[in-house]
């Protein structure tokens, strides 16, 4: 005759213990969870006096001085070629100045 045995499984006190102590932790994160929030910067920059005319003002100031180099740029890459044309071959260092902007170069010249 077979007789099943069947082994009294007894709880685990350390693992109930474990698995209690891991709801609470848990139950407290979202509590303190709920104290935070995300605050997009530009909504409170907008809402700044003076913020938007202040930022219009600084995206013209750039694309003013963007144009101020780049005329500036223009003139010395003139200045490089004229100088070129009149030279005989050779290495030369040169330092440029227009409008403000220096440029220290060196020419070679074949």
């Amino acid at each position: 005759m077979n007789k099943l045995h069947h082994k009294k499984q007894r709880s685990n006190p350390s693992l109930g213990l474990f698995v209690s102590l891991l709801m609470i932790v848990a139950s407290i994160g979202s509590v303190n969870a709920q104290n935070f929030g995300y605050i997009h910067r530009d909504s409170i920059l907008k809402s700044v006096p003076n913020y938007l005319p202040k930022l219009q003002e600084l995206s013209d100031n750039q694309k003013k001085y963007s144009a101020e180099i780049s005329q500036g740029m223009e003139n010395l890459q003139q200045k490089v070629s004229k100088l070129l044309q009149h030279l005989p071959a050779g290495v030369y260092m040169a330092t440029l100045q227009t409008d403000g902007i220096q440029k220290h170069v060196r020419i070679v010249k074949y």
